[in-house]
């Protein structure tokens, strides 16, 4: 039985195409670090033009403040962004976190965003702690998230050997993206 089972995939493999060397080894071919993320974190607007907020800058700190490079996930960190609202004032935004991992997906034998399933924050208000309220148009100004993954390393799946991306998205008050940010980062267990 189990060899019909092998027989059967190897004839569909054959048939689709697929290529059976993804399947072990799902480094080749696929560059595992874009943009760089393995020496420096890569930050840029994913709104397009026309976006309400636009990005400054973006950080990586631990709890005192000090940048960081890769980012240790075992240990708490601070993502800082520095942004504009060149938009209408926002009153109550909401805030939106994921997390994902670039990924070999062997079944359609390309390289591509995940998103971590285990790690997801929704409709948090931003007002709460994490940017100063209101945001006026014209206004710079800065949102800093603290992640703690410490108690649930062994729940995420995150991929350490490739670049893995933290997208934030604040919601203005009409609830429509008014920021939609992301920052591709190496996450390492030990520095």
């Amino acid at each position: 039985m189990i060899k019909i089972v092998v027989l059967l995939f190897l004839v569909l493999a054959t048939c689709y195409g697929f290529n059976l060397d993804k399947i072990t080894q799902q480094s080749d071919g696929c560059n595992f670090f874009p943009n760089d993320t393995r020496d420096s974190a890569h930050s840029f607007d994913i709104g397009g033009k026309g976006a309400q907020i636009t990005l400054v800058s973006a950080e990586f700190m631990d709890l005192s403040g000090k940048k960081i490079y890769p980012i240790q996930l075992a240990k708490p960190f601070v993502v800082k962004i520095v942004a504009l609202n060149t938009g209408p004032k926002i009153t109550s935004p909401l805030l939106y976190i994921n997390l994902l991992d670039y990924r070999n997906n062997w079944l359609m034998n390309t390289c591509m965003w995940t998103l971590e399933q285990q790690f997801s924050v929704q409709n948090l208000d931003a007002c709460a702690g994490f940017v100063n309220c209101p945001i006026n148009q014209g206004q710079q100004f800065t949102l800093e998230y603290k992640f703690n993954f410490s108690k649930k390393l062994d729940a995420l799946s995150i991929d350490i050997g490739s670049a893995n991306s933290i997208e934030f998205f604040l919601h203005n008050d009409a609830r429509q993206n008014a920021m939609m940010i992301e920052n591709q980062v190496k996450f390492v267990y030990n520095p």
